[in-house]
């Protein structure tokens, strides 16, 4: 029987039946391909929603602060900086507008006509993303501190 079953598989055309499993191959990877980038660029694009909002958020911010030294150092601080925050609200509804690409196409635009300015910023984002990250870190050893001190504490 063993030869019997060798016999069959020899008599097929020997590139057949393999290229169909090879097309079919690609094609299935193909298909999952395109799911996985539809899939990155619908997550991608909820994330800019949400990036757009939180601008939004420190826009309004940054106008209630306008309003506050306004009051308190004169009308032209306070417009000065609200302008500031209209101009924070206007890049977070470019931002809510544009589409993923054509931010990253800007963003590598920029960076290549400016290379100094990019570098710059990417500096004071590092350092401020560093400091944030050491302080939250720093906050959370100290929670973290807290609860074995009170643990500590209720054991003894």
């Amino acid at each position: 029987m063993a030869s019997t079953a060798t016999d069959t598989a020899s008599a097929a055309p020997s590139g057949t039946s393999s290229n169909g499993l090879l097309n079919q191959a690609k094609g299935q990877a193909s298909k999952l391909t395109d799911m996985g980038l539809a899939k990155a660029a619908e997550f991608a694009d909820g994330k800019k929603q949400a990036a757009a909002q939180q601008v939004n958020g420190i826009a309004d911010i940054v106008r209630e602060f306008g309003d506050a030294a306004g009051e308190q150092f004169g009308p032209a601080v306070g417009g000065a900086i609200s302008r500031g925050g209209d101009a924070v609200a206007q890049f977070a509804a470019g931002l809510d507008e544009r589409s993923l690409e054509d931010i990253v196409d800007t963003t590598r635009t920029t960076i290549v006509r400016h290379p100094g300015a990019a570098l710059a910023i990417a500096a004071v984002a590092g350092f401020a993303g560093g400091r944030i990250l050491k302080g939250a870190m720093e906050r959370g050893a100290a929670r973290q501190a807290g609860r074995t001190n009170d643990k500590q504490e209720k054991a003894a």
